[in-house]
């Protein structure tokens, strides 16, 4: 187990997948506008609240592939996750 689940290099993909999910909710939750055309629409008229639940579905249905294209779209730097 900690020689493959738990190794330093898995660990550090991990961590940067991480890191990807988080900056990409964080910049939908910012900015709703940046998310495709139909979540922008189930987006206005709600708070706070209920706009991050909205995001939070849209992230969590993403592909890793689609979350990295997302990534590299909205950010400069995106992680080699390898």
């Amino acid at each position: 187990f900690a020689r493959v689940y738990r190794h330093p290099r898995v660990m550090n993909v991990m961590r940067d997948a991480e890191r990807v999910v988080a900056e990409l909710f964080s910049r939908y939750l910012a900015d709703y506008l940046a998310l495709p055309e139909a979540w922008q629409a189930r987006c206005v008229g709600l708070g706070a609240s209920e706009r991050a639940l909205v995001i939070a579905d849209f992230v969590a249905g993403m592909t890793d592939r689609f979350a990295i294209g997302e990534h590299r779209r909205l950010f400069d730097a995106t992680p080699d996750l390898r």
